[in-house]
Parts: C-alpha cells; sequence; structure tokens
C-alpha cells in the first residue's frame, strides 16, 4: 500500500495541474498473505460506502485494507515480497527472463517435424516431448497451455494437416519469444495468455461494470485430459462480443443453465485468445430472457459472412495456437440438402461437426419458422469459412425461439 500511495504521489507531481471531479467507485486489487482479492467501494447517493470483496466479505482483512489505504490509514511498512510467478517479468536482464517453455516448445516442434503429420500420433519421442511440455507447466497447468496440449492430441489423432501447421507456426512464435525473455507488452500478452493462471494478478485483463451477457452455449472440450475443460460462450449485449468462462470438471463455474441472461456488476476480461476469457465476479443470473434480449443480440451479430471472414483471419493471426473463434452470425435461410446458412447478402457459411443429431436438430428448428441467427465455432476448411453451431435463433409468430443444439 505504501508503494501505491508513493507512486501515485510521485506520478501526480509529474502530471501537475489541479482538476475538479468526484470519484464514486474505486475497484482496488488487495494481496493479504499471499491472497488477492478486489474489493470495490461505492459512494451511494445518502453518502454511505457500500463494499464488497470477491470472496465475498464486506469487513475481511482484504476490505479493512483497502479502506485504511482510501482514508489515508495505510501503515507505512514495507511490501511484502512476492513469490515470483510463471506469467510475471521480472526487471533483470534478458536471460533471467528465458522460460523453460520455449525449449520444452521447441523439442515437441521438431519432434512432429521428423516424423510428419501421419506418423507423429503414435511416435514415441512425440508423445515424451508432450509429456515434457506437461511437466514444465507443473502440477496445476495453466488452461491456455492446457487447451494447447488437448488441441494438438486430438488434431494429430485426425491428422489434421492444416490444424497441426496452424498450431505449430503459433508455437514456434511463443518459443522464440520465450527464448528472447521480451519484456515488451505483446511478449507478457503471449505469456499471460499460455501461462497465466486465475487471480494471477501478473495477467493483463480489463475490468468492466454493469454489463449483460447471455449464454448460447456451453461444451466440454481437451486439456490435460479428455473432456477436462469446460467452456460457456457468453455474448456481451453492449458490444456483441462473444466471451468465455472456463473450468475445470474439479471447480465450480458460475450459477446458472443455458441459456440465460448474467447482469455482471463486476467482472474481468483476460486477454488473450479469442473468444477472450470473462471472470464473473459481482453477478446476477435469470433464467428468464426477454424478447427486447433476443432482439438486441441478433442486432449485434455478425452481419454477414463477407465481415465475418476478417475478423476470423485477425483472430488466427493474433494468436495461432489457441485461438478458436465463436460467434453469433446472421442468418436468413437455411439449405437442408447441403446444410449451408445464407446470410441474406449472398454469403454462405456451411455447416458442420458437433454430436451426432445436430443435423436434424438445425433442420427441424429451421423449419418451424425464419431463421434469424446462428452461434457456433468457426473454423476454415481448405480456405472455406465453416461454423460448428451451437445454437439457433428462430422467429416464429414475430416471437424469437432460441434452439440450443449442444
Amino acid at each position: 500500500m505504501n508503494q501505491l500511495r508513493t507512486s501515485a504521489r510521485e506520478l501526480v507531481a509529474k502530471l501537475g495541474g489541479a482538476v475538479g471531479g468526484e470519484i464514486r467507485r474505486a475497484t482496488l486489487e488487495v494481496t493479504v498473505d499471499g491472497r488477492v482479492e478486489l474489493v470495490t467501494v461505492t459512494v451511494q447517493p445518502d453518502g454511505a460506502l457500500l463494499v464488497a470483496a470477491t470472496d465475498g466479505s464486506s469487513d475481511g482483512a482484504h476490505v479493512r485494507a483497502a479502506l485504511r489505504l482510501l482514508a489515508g490509514l495505510a501503515p507505512e511498512l514495507a511490501d511484502e515480497p512476492r513469490e515470483p510467478r510463471e506469467s510475471l517479468l521480472p526487471p533483470a536482464a534478458a536471460e533471467s527472463t528465458r522460460h523453460p517453455l520455449g525449449d520444452a516448445l521447441d523439442e515437441l516442434l521438431l519432434a512432429i517435424a521428423r516424423h510428419g503429420v501421419d506418423s507423429a500420433t503414435h511416435a514415441a519421442s512425440v508423445n515424451e516431448a508432450i509429456e515434457r511440455l506437461i511437466e514444465v507447466a507443473g502440477k496445476a497447468p495453466p488452461f491456455g497451455l492446457a487447451r494447447f496440449v488437448g488441441r494438438l492430441r486430438l488434431a494429430l489423432q485426425r491428422r489434421d494437416a492444416a490444424l497441426i501447421a496452424r498450431m505449430l507456426d503459433g508455437a514456434a512464435r511463443v518459443a522464440g519469444m520465450m527464448r528472447e525473455g521480451s519484456a515488451d507488452p505483446e511478449s507478457r500478452r503471449v505469456r499471460a495468455v499460455w501461462l497465466g493462471r486465475p487471480n494471477d494478478p501478473d495477467t493483463p485483463r480489463d475490468v468492466v461494470y454493469d454489463r449483460s451477457f447471455v449464454e448460447v452455449g456451453r461444451e466440454w472440450i481437451a486439456g490435460l485430459s479428455r473432456a477436462s475443460l469446460q467452456r460457456r460462450y457468453l455474448v456481451c449485449t453492449t458490444t456483441g462480443e462473444v466471451f468465455r468462462e472456463e473450468r475445470l470438471r474439479s471447480e465450480s463455474g458460475s450459477v446458472g443453465s443455458c441459456p440465460r441472461l448474467v447482469t455482471a456488476g463486476l467482472a474481468e476480461i483476460e486477454l488473450g485468445g479469442a473468444p477472450r476469457l470473462l471472470r464473473l465476479l459481482q453477478y446476477a443470473v435469470t433464467p428468464r430472457i426477454g424478447a427486447d434480449v433476443w432482439a438486441r443480440v441478433g442486432e449485434l451479430a455478425v452481419p454477414s459472412v463477407d465481415e465475418l471472414r476478417p475478423r476470423f483471419r485477425a483472430a488466427i493471426k493474433a494468436s495461432p495456437a489457441l485461438a478458436e473463434p465463436f460467434v453469433v452470425v446472421a442468418a436468413r435461410e437455411l439449405d437442408a440438402a447441403s446444410r449451408v446458412v445464407d446470410d441474406g447478402a449472398g454469403g454462405k457459411l456451411p455447416l458442420r461437426g458437433g454430436p451426432a443429431g445436430i443435423d436434424a436438430r438445425v433442420i427441424t428448428a429451421a423449419e418451424t419458422g425464419t431463421l434469424r441467427w446462428v452461434a457456433g465455432r468457426v473454423d476454415d476448411a481448405e480456405g472455406v469459412l465453416v461454423m460448428e453451431p451451437f445454437a439457433v435463433a428462430i422467429e416464429v409468430e414475430g416471437k424469437t425461439v432460441f434452439e440450443r443444439l449442444r
């Protein structure tokens, strides 16, 4: 706390000039006994303070530390030393920031290149390189690294040369950054994506307030083991961006079934591959979603396949190994025979993949009314943009009907 106040005073003196204004709300990241919590302090209209921490307390040690700082009563004590974290870049020589993940990725890339796509699945050297990568990750592997391993194993089993090449390209870039030990913003972002863990204060993140999200799909995906990660896909009703929640089987997620409307008083968005990771800290949930909310989701849908293509390319370019873009895209018709969606502007989006039975459900849903939008994960197959559908919205007698497919 002492360092925060000292740094703030130095910056104020540097900036100079008097500025009017009234602070009505402040959110502080507080560490007590090695545990990190966010504390939000809000001034109510009657002047009373509303205080809440992400551990659910309103009078705990984190809350008291935050209040003492705001009241100017913070003790003049040296900050406690913090244990080094894998995603932290300490201000030291480049060699000191080199992470063993870079060498482990290099070993994996070399092993796959030696055996080729057809033989790599059962090659002992490839399996050993993957195990080395897992060993580097530690007992609690970060979600980014765990998903890379699970997705790569699946791609090798399917002999998906295009996906393997994309993932190895991304891994090669990360390995290079790890070897260089750079402290620039891009390197910090990449480290956070691959090595960041929940509640890690060194992971770059944005904080948002008073946002609403509509969940349109969820699934279990491969991490270090099969179906070990759950993802939930939520559409922001302010921007239309789709975010993801992620959890292990051993962890509990936010409450509520799909679909649901989540009103978040406080949430964090971690920088990373698309879709970005959302952490709900203070929120309320309702399973009842009004017609106006569904209409808003439709308004924010990607309007055409032509507009979807550059968004997809940008997401893949930013994070080749980990990006799995998930979007809501406008739709008007479905060709039942070819399972191709028409966006009404001449664009075609083939639907593919997913659990058995989805084909028939998509066709049945489309026959009951007018197709309005489709939500799902987007990929490209030999240069053609395709979607794995998770949900569709149909207009029936002037009302939006949501059909969850998985």
